[in-house]
Protein backbone atom coordinates (compact mmCIF):
# COMPACT_ATOMS: atom_id res chain seq x y z
CA UNK A 1 0.00 0.00 0.00
CA UNK A 2 1.33 3.49 -0.85
CA UNK A 3 0.07 6.71 0.75
CA UNK A 4 1.25 10.26 1.31
CA UNK A 5 2.01 11.86 4.68
CA UNK A 6 1.33 15.43 5.74
CA UNK A 7 5.00 16.15 5.08
CA UNK A 8 4.69 15.26 1.42
CA UNK A 9 6.60 11.99 1.81
CA UNK A 10 5.38 8.73 0.33
CA UNK A 11 5.08 5.85 2.79
CA UNK A 12 5.18 2.16 1.91
CA UNK A 13 3.69 -0.35 4.34
CA UNK A 14 5.17 -3.81 4.13
CA UNK A 15 4.21 -6.42 6.75
CA UNK A 16 3.10 -3.58 9.05
CA UNK A 17 6.53 -1.93 8.81
CA UNK A 18 6.65 1.68 7.65
CA UNK A 19 9.35 2.92 5.21
CA UNK A 20 9.42 6.61 4.24
CA UNK A 21 10.67 7.74 0.86
CA UNK A 22 12.02 11.29 0.96
CA UNK A 23 14.19 13.21 -1.46
CA UNK A 24 17.81 12.13 -1.82
CA UNK A 25 20.03 13.30 1.03
CA UNK A 26 22.90 15.52 -0.09
CA UNK A 27 26.07 15.31 2.02
CA UNK A 28 29.23 17.32 1.42
CA UNK A 29 32.52 16.58 3.15
CA UNK A 30 36.14 17.67 2.91
CA UNK A 31 38.89 15.34 1.81
CA UNK A 32 40.41 13.53 4.81
CA UNK A 33 37.41 13.97 7.11
CA UNK A 34 35.30 11.16 8.54
CA UNK A 35 31.75 11.17 7.19
CA UNK A 36 28.58 9.41 8.37
CA UNK A 37 26.00 8.19 5.85
CA UNK A 38 22.61 7.90 7.61
CA UNK A 39 20.27 4.96 7.15
CA UNK A 40 17.41 4.01 9.44
CA UNK A 41 14.47 1.62 9.54
CA UNK A 42 11.33 1.60 11.66
CA UNK A 43 11.83 -2.02 12.65
CA UNK A 44 14.25 -4.11 14.68
CA UNK A 45 17.06 -5.37 12.49
CA UNK A 46 17.79 -8.98 13.46
CA UNK A 47 18.81 -11.95 11.33
CA UNK A 48 18.70 -9.76 8.26
CA UNK A 49 21.04 -8.37 5.61
CA UNK A 50 21.94 -4.70 5.33
CA UNK A 51 23.62 -3.95 2.02
CA UNK A 52 25.29 -0.62 1.21
CA UNK A 53 26.26 0.10 -2.38
CA UNK A 54 27.78 3.03 -4.24
CA UNK A 55 27.09 3.26 -7.96
CA UNK A 56 26.95 -0.52 -8.09
CA UNK A 57 30.10 -1.07 -5.99
CA UNK A 58 29.91 -3.05 -2.74
CA UNK A 59 30.56 -0.73 0.19
CA UNK A 60 29.41 -2.59 3.30
CA UNK A 61 27.53 -5.84 3.97
CA UNK A 62 26.03 -6.71 7.37
CA UNK A 63 24.69 -10.25 7.37
CA UNK A 64 22.96 -12.07 10.23
CA UNK A 65 24.71 -10.07 12.94
CA UNK A 66 28.17 -10.03 11.33
CA UNK A 67 30.10 -7.83 8.95
CA UNK A 68 31.00 -9.63 5.73
CA UNK A 69 34.04 -7.98 4.10
CA UNK A 70 34.57 -10.65 1.42
CA UNK A 71 32.63 -8.83 -1.30
CA UNK A 72 33.66 -5.32 -0.26
CA UNK A 73 35.25 -3.18 -2.96
CA UNK A 74 39.00 -2.61 -2.43
CA UNK A 75 38.47 1.15 -2.19
CA UNK A 76 36.47 0.78 1.04
CA UNK A 77 38.33 -1.99 2.87
CA UNK A 78 39.38 -1.00 6.36
CA UNK A 79 37.65 2.38 6.06
CA UNK A 80 33.95 1.62 6.62
CA UNK A 81 32.32 0.81 9.96
CA UNK A 82 28.81 0.71 11.40
CA UNK A 83 27.16 1.23 14.81
CA UNK A 84 26.66 -2.31 16.18
CA UNK A 85 25.01 -1.22 19.44
CA UNK A 86 22.30 0.61 17.51
CA UNK A 87 21.49 -1.92 14.78
CA UNK A 88 18.71 -3.57 16.78
CA UNK A 89 16.95 -0.22 17.11
CA UNK A 90 16.95 0.22 13.32
CA UNK A 91 20.13 2.25 12.80
CA UNK A 92 22.00 0.95 9.74
CA UNK A 93 24.18 4.05 9.23
CA UNK A 94 27.83 3.70 8.29
CA UNK A 95 30.94 5.82 8.80
CA UNK A 96 33.66 6.27 6.16
CA UNK A 97 37.11 7.12 7.52
CA UNK A 98 39.30 9.74 5.86
CA UNK A 99 37.03 10.42 2.93
CA UNK A 100 38.58 10.51 -0.53
CA UNK A 101 37.41 12.48 -3.53
CA UNK A 102 36.88 9.13 -5.25
CA UNK A 103 34.28 8.27 -2.56
CA UNK A 104 31.93 10.80 -4.16
CA UNK A 105 28.85 9.20 -5.69
CA UNK A 106 25.34 7.90 -5.03
CA UNK A 107 24.91 5.47 -2.12
CA UNK A 108 21.94 3.22 -1.38
CA UNK A 109 21.11 1.32 1.80
CA UNK A 110 18.98 -1.83 1.41
CA UNK A 111 17.42 -4.06 4.05
CA UNK A 112 16.87 -7.68 2.95
CA UNK A 113 14.47 -9.83 4.97
CA UNK A 114 13.17 -13.25 3.95
CA UNK A 115 14.05 -12.62 0.33
CA UNK A 116 12.33 -9.24 0.26
CA UNK A 117 14.38 -6.10 -0.46
CA UNK A 118 13.19 -3.05 1.43
CA UNK A 119 14.57 0.47 1.04
CA UNK A 120 15.51 2.59 4.03
CA UNK A 121 13.91 5.82 5.19
CA UNK A 122 16.34 7.74 2.99
CA UNK A 123 16.19 6.16 -0.44
CA UNK A 124 19.65 7.31 -1.52
CA UNK A 125 22.52 9.54 -0.44
CA UNK A 126 24.55 11.68 -2.81
CA UNK A 127 27.99 12.22 -1.29
CA UNK A 128 30.38 14.89 -2.53
CA UNK A 129 33.94 14.93 -1.17
CA UNK A 130 35.76 18.16 -1.95
CA UNK A 131 39.49 18.58 -2.51
CA UNK A 132 41.59 20.43 0.04
CA UNK A 133 44.97 22.07 -0.49
CA UNK A 134 47.71 19.76 0.76
CA UNK A 135 51.10 18.38 -0.22
CA UNK A 136 50.43 15.91 -3.03
CA UNK A 137 53.98 15.46 -4.24
CA UNK A 138 53.77 11.72 -3.58
CA UNK A 139 50.54 11.27 -5.55
CA UNK A 140 49.79 10.36 -9.14
CA UNK A 141 48.63 13.63 -10.65
CA UNK A 142 49.80 15.06 -13.96
CA UNK A 143 52.02 18.07 -13.33
CA UNK A 144 55.25 19.10 -11.65
CA UNK A 145 54.70 19.81 -7.98
CA UNK A 146 56.08 22.95 -6.37
CA UNK A 147 58.65 22.33 -3.60
CA UNK A 148 60.01 25.43 -1.84
CA UNK A 149 63.68 25.77 -0.92
CA UNK A 150 64.38 28.50 1.63
CA UNK A 151 67.38 30.36 3.02
CA UNK A 152 68.02 33.52 5.04
CA UNK A 153 70.86 36.04 5.27
CA UNK A 154 71.05 38.25 8.36
CA UNK A 155 72.63 41.71 8.04
CA UNK A 156 72.65 43.86 11.17
CA UNK A 157 69.08 44.47 12.32
CA UNK A 158 67.30 42.87 9.36
CA UNK A 159 67.31 39.65 7.34
CA UNK A 160 66.74 38.78 3.70
CA UNK A 161 64.57 35.69 3.16
CA UNK A 162 64.87 33.79 -0.11
CA UNK A 163 62.44 31.15 -1.40
CA UNK A 164 63.09 29.19 -4.60
CA UNK A 165 60.53 27.02 -6.39
CA UNK A 166 62.08 25.32 -9.41
CA UNK A 167 60.57 23.33 -12.28
CA UNK A 168 56.93 23.65 -11.22
CA UNK A 169 53.93 23.26 -13.52
CA UNK A 170 51.38 24.78 -13.58
CA UNK A 171 52.69 28.12 -12.29
CA UNK A 172 52.45 28.24 -8.48
CA UNK A 173 51.61 31.16 -6.21
CA UNK A 174 54.48 31.78 -3.76
CA UNK A 175 54.07 33.79 -0.55
CA UNK A 176 56.09 34.40 2.66
CA UNK A 177 54.20 34.27 6.00
CA UNK A 178 55.26 34.97 9.58
CA UNK A 179 54.30 32.75 12.53
CA UNK A 180 51.00 34.63 12.97
CA UNK A 181 49.95 33.89 9.40
CA UNK A 182 50.56 37.42 8.12
CA UNK A 183 51.71 37.86 4.53
CA UNK A 184 55.13 39.52 4.83
CA UNK A 185 56.08 39.44 1.14
CA UNK A 186 57.32 42.93 0.26
CA UNK A 187 58.11 42.54 -3.46
CA UNK A 188 57.04 40.72 -6.60
CA UNK A 189 58.61 37.33 -7.35
CA UNK A 190 61.14 36.76 -10.12
CA UNK A 191 59.63 34.35 -12.65
CA UNK A 192 61.36 32.50 -15.49
CA UNK A 193 60.07 29.74 -17.76
CA UNK A 194 61.69 26.55 -19.07
CA UNK A 195 59.28 24.95 -21.49
CA UNK A 196 56.08 24.26 -19.58
CA UNK A 197 57.76 24.64 -16.19
CA UNK A 198 58.27 27.71 -14.01
CA UNK A 199 61.15 28.83 -11.80
CA UNK A 200 60.15 31.33 -9.14
CA UNK A 201 62.34 33.22 -6.67
CA UNK A 202 60.74 35.36 -3.95
CA UNK A 203 62.91 37.48 -1.65
CA UNK A 204 61.57 39.39 1.35
CA UNK A 205 63.14 41.67 3.95
CA UNK A 206 62.14 41.16 7.62
CA UNK A 207 63.17 43.02 10.76
CA UNK A 208 62.07 40.83 13.67
CA UNK A 209 63.01 37.49 15.19
CA UNK A 210 60.43 34.89 14.14
CA UNK A 211 59.72 31.70 12.20
CA UNK A 212 58.96 32.46 8.54
CA UNK A 213 57.27 30.06 6.12
CA UNK A 214 57.33 30.06 2.34
CA UNK A 215 54.12 28.58 0.91
CA UNK A 216 53.77 27.45 -2.72
CA UNK A 217 50.24 26.75 -3.97
CA UNK A 218 49.02 25.14 -7.21
CA UNK A 219 45.23 25.27 -7.03
CA UNK A 220 44.84 23.37 -10.31
CA UNK A 221 46.53 20.36 -8.66
CA UNK A 222 45.01 21.00 -5.21
CA UNK A 223 48.63 21.04 -4.06
CA UNK A 224 50.23 23.18 -1.37
CA UNK A 225 53.72 22.78 0.05
CA UNK A 226 55.69 24.85 2.52
CA UNK A 227 59.10 25.27 4.11
CA UNK A 228 59.95 27.16 7.31
CA UNK A 229 63.12 28.96 8.40
CA UNK A 230 63.93 30.51 11.79
CA UNK A 231 65.38 34.02 11.92
CA UNK A 232 67.06 35.47 15.04
CA UNK A 233 67.93 39.13 14.83
CA UNK A 234 70.08 39.54 17.93
CA UNK A 235 69.98 43.30 18.42
CA UNK A 236 66.19 43.65 18.25
CA UNK A 237 65.52 40.62 20.44
CA UNK A 238 68.06 41.62 23.10
CA UNK A 239 66.71 45.17 23.44
CA UNK A 240 63.14 43.89 23.90
CA UNK A 241 64.29 41.42 26.55
CA UNK A 242 66.11 44.16 28.53
CA UNK A 243 63.00 46.34 28.49
CA UNK A 244 60.89 43.43 29.71
CA UNK A 245 63.29 42.73 32.59
CA UNK A 246 63.34 46.41 33.59
CA UNK A 247 59.54 46.54 33.57
CA UNK A 248 59.30 43.53 35.86
CA UNK A 249 62.02 44.83 38.20
CA UNK A 250 60.30 48.20 38.76
CA UNK A 251 57.22 46.48 40.17
CA UNK A 252 59.11 44.15 42.54
CA UNK A 253 58.53 44.35 46.31
CA UNK A 254 61.05 46.10 48.58
CA UNK A 255 62.64 42.85 49.70
CA UNK A 256 63.51 40.21 47.09
CA UNK A 257 63.32 36.61 48.31
CA UNK A 258 65.97 34.31 46.87
CA UNK A 259 63.24 32.06 45.45
CA UNK A 260 61.74 34.98 43.48
CA UNK A 261 65.12 35.98 42.05
CA UNK A 262 65.68 32.41 40.96
CA UNK A 263 62.29 32.43 39.28
CA UNK A 264 63.26 35.53 37.32
CA UNK A 265 66.51 33.92 36.25
CA UNK A 266 64.53 30.96 34.95
CA UNK A 267 62.18 33.27 33.07
CA UNK A 268 64.72 35.55 31.47
CA UNK A 269 67.99 33.66 31.23
CA UNK A 270 67.96 32.31 27.68
CA UNK A 271 71.55 31.05 27.81
CA UNK A 272 72.91 34.47 26.85
CA UNK A 273 75.41 35.86 29.39
CA UNK A 274 74.21 39.41 28.61
CA UNK A 275 70.70 38.45 29.67
CA UNK A 276 71.98 37.07 32.98
CA UNK A 277 74.30 39.97 33.85
CA UNK A 278 71.61 42.50 32.91
CA UNK A 279 69.09 40.63 35.06
CA UNK A 280 71.34 40.60 38.11
CA UNK A 281 72.06 44.34 37.87
CA UNK A 282 68.45 45.40 37.33
CA UNK A 283 66.98 43.08 39.94
CA UNK A 284 69.24 44.15 42.81
CA UNK A 285 67.37 45.97 45.57
CA UNK A 286 69.50 49.11 45.19
CA UNK A 287 68.67 49.38 41.49
CA UNK A 288 64.96 48.93 42.18
CA UNK A 289 64.95 51.64 44.85
CA UNK A 290 66.90 54.01 42.59
CA UNK A 291 64.45 53.47 39.76
CA UNK A 292 61.49 54.12 42.07
CA UNK A 293 63.10 57.30 43.42
CA UNK A 294 63.74 58.56 39.90
CA UNK A 295 60.11 58.00 38.86
CA UNK A 296 58.56 59.54 42.03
Amino acid sequence: MLCQTSFGEFVNYFNDVCFCFSDSALITSKEGQNVILPCSFSTTLTNTIIDWKKDGEDVFLYENGRVNPSSQDEQFRGRVSHFPDEVKSGNASISIKQAKVSDSGTYTCLYLNQGQTLPSGTHQIILTVEFILKDRSGGKINGAFAKPLVSSHITGDWALLRCEVLGASPKPIVVWYDSDGNNVSDREPEVSEEGDCYNIILETKVTKTDNYTCVATQKELHHQSNKTTSVYIRGRSLEKSRMAVLSRAISLPRSLPESYTGHLEQDYNRGDCLFQSSLLRVCSQEQVEAERHTRS
